[in-house]
């Protein structure tokens, strides 16, 4: 998977606070990791993603070994392993020693060439595991630096932890392309003081995770440095402040998912209102069930996984893949949020993602959650979680403002102000409220 032979061993793989690790000795290092594995019969690894060099050996230790790992969170592993456990006859925590579990389950049969199997809840709760292969993830490397915006840069960091499969991702792709990977950087502050690499850095994260940190800085970053957002989309207002406060730095977003990596990205400082931009290439959109031009956004790809792991039964993909997403298509891709978020009010369909969209413009409004609840006369009521900036708007103020910049038939129904919206480590909004 890792290249070594290809890039040079005095390179510099991994930077660990003051500590820069080499290829030549990250290779050393995780061959004798790889002795440890060898003395186990288990074809399944749990690995705990703690932040260090040490689970990085681990990890290049079984793509060395050929074992198939799954990234759990380094905090209280042995809790989050103990719920996924059931999917697999068998398995091995590798802490310091391992520790092996057994359970009724008829052994797994997945893909040859399998790489790892990561775990997600998704929007609906159920917990599944989505397969990976080697080559689909090599194809993600390449097709990616194909793109001139994105072309490697020396250094490389992720603000998501490494259990996620974006932060997963960016190590083994800098890993890959012979970048170094800078560990334990939990905010833009860690790098301020390191101009060399502020400089020559590609800084991958979600929106809400990078703006929180952001926040946080009361002054001009001043540094030549890529910023690479995956996730939701980013508002007119929040782009401004972003070029105000980083006027040398570069800000490109991309649309993709779990199972099909990379799908679209934009790199235009304000592109229009949904759009995630352009398809990368090899990548063929399409939109089905199509209702005023949107429908659910299916994926084709040379990226896209190898499919799903549901109760201890591997269930293959199929060759489109439908992301669980809404959109709309036409050479360039809008994206109008997830499938199951969309709310049914008296039998209008509304999309969060665009009442977000019209009110992030407004002065008042710092920061907002748009969700559905139950309500026996409308079907589904719309309330807004509110973080005002200045003086609250009434509801009626909202929806005038609302109605001017929306097509549709879109009201807010309850309006709730709070002190801050929360998000979950992935960057996914979190409802506050539980009013029903």
């Amino acid at each position: 998977m890792i290249p070594f032979n290809k890039i040079s061993h005095d390179q510099t793989a991994l930077i660990y606070h003051e500590e820069r690790i080499s290829y030549g000795e990250l290779l050393r290092v995780s061959t004798s990791y790889q002795e440890a594995l060898e003395n186990t019969d288990e074809k399944i690894i749990f690995i705990p993603m703690e932040e260090t060099p040490k689970t990085i050996y681990k990890i290049v230790a079984c793509m060395l070994a050929k074992k198939i790992f799954v990234p759990v969170p380094g905090q209280e592993a042995l809790f989050h392993v103990q719920k996924i456990i059931d999917s697999f006859s068998s398995a091995a925590l590798w802490m310091e020693e391992f520790e092996y579990f057994k359970t009724k389950r008829n052994e797994l049969v997945l893909p040859e060439d399998t790489l790892f199997i990561g775990f997600t809840s998704g929007t609906t709760g159920e917990r599944k595991g989505f397969v990976r292969n080697q080559q689909s993830w090599l194809r993600s490397f390449e097709i990616f630096h194909s793109v001139p915006v994105f072309h490697p840069k020396k250094y490389v960091t992720c603000l998501t932890p490494l259990h996620y499969s974006l932060g997963l991702y960016v190590l083994l792709q800098t890993l890959y392309s012979g970048q170094a990977f800078i560990l334990d950087i939990k905010s833009i502050d860690d790098l301020l003081n390191m101009p060399e690499i502020l400089n020559n850095v590609q800084i991958f994260s979600v929106p809400t995770v990078f703006r929180y940190w952001l926040a946080r800085i009361n002054k001009k970053i001043l540094g030549a440095f890529d910023v690479i957002l995956g996730g939701e989309t980013m508002s007119v207002k929040q782009r401004e402040q972003f070029f105000a406060q980083c006027p040398d730095a570069s800000l490109y977003v991309f649309y993709g998912t779990s199972e099909s990596s990379f799908i679209t990205y934009t790199s235009d400082r304000f592109p229009e209102n949904h759009c995630v931009g352009q398809n990368f290439p090899e990548v063929k959109i399409s939109i089905k069930n199509k209702k005023n031009s949107i429908g659910k956004i299916v994926v084709n790809s040379p990226m896209n996984f190898q499919g799903y792991l549901k109760e201890g039964q591997f269930y293959p993909a199929e060759m489109e893949i439908s992301t669980g997403d809404l959109g709309m298509y036409n050479r360039t891709l809008f994206y109008y949020g997830r499938e199951d978020e969309r709310i049914n009010r008296k039998g209008e369909k509304i999309f969060p993602t665009e009442i977000e969209a019209i009110m992030l413009q407004l002065p008042q409004v710092k920061d907002l959650s748009i969700y559905g609840l139950p309500d026996p006369i409308l079907g589904q009521r719309v309330v807004a979680e509110v973080v005002w900036q200045s003086q609250p708007l009434t509801l009626k103020e909202i929806n005038q403002r609302i109605r001017k910049y929306s097509f549709r038939k879109v009201k807010i129904d309850t309006v709730i102000t709070v002190n801050q919206v929360s998000y979950s480590e992935s960057g996914k909004k979190e409802k506050i409220s539980q009013e029903s």
